[in-house]
């Protein structure tokens, strides 16, 4: 039997699967199906579940979606990632502020608790992660990639 595959989330990933508006919803609810089928451990650095709900509280105005997701990271089941000063210190060795505003010190904690578990695959729909660091997008256990 083959092991489990690693995925750490990005808040990419999160938004998505709770915002029926969004252009990646049905992927992302594809994926999420996906990582339950094949039993993957999948970890939320806790930064990025506060960014998530952040994001749907403010910029998609929807706070009931923000403490329904708040809700689900509170079962005591999910694996999150405290961000303690072993992943800020993975965090700062990658973030570059003289790079794109895309490259934020949030993408940099999903890379370094990435490297902390050697993970598999991220799931985030930005192709930063594979360009810029090697990673594979959960996405691509969809068409079979592995």
């Amino acid at each position: 039997m083959s092991k489990s595959p690693i995925v750490v989330v990005d808040s990419d990933g999160i938004v998505a699967q709770g915002n029926l508006a969004d252009s990646n919803h049905e992927t992302a609810v594809k994926i999420a199906e996906k990582l339950i089928e094949i039993q993957a451990k999948v970890i939320y650095p806790s930064c990025i579940i506060f960014e998530s709900t952040t994001t749907m509280s403010r910029k998609l105005n929807n706070p009931q979606m923000a403490a329904g997701t708040l809700s689900v990271f509170a079962d005591p089941n999910m694996i999150i990632e405290p961000i303690g000063q072993d992943i800020i210190a993975g965090a700062a060795k990658y973030f570059d502020p003289n790079a794109t505003k895309k490259n934020t010190p949030f993408d940099c904690v999903v890379v370094a608790v990435a490297d902390k578990y050697k993970a598999d695959y991220i799931f985030s729909f930005d192709a930063f992660y594979v360009k810029k660091y090697g990673f594979k997008l959960a996405k691509d256990l969809l068409s079979g990639k592995r």
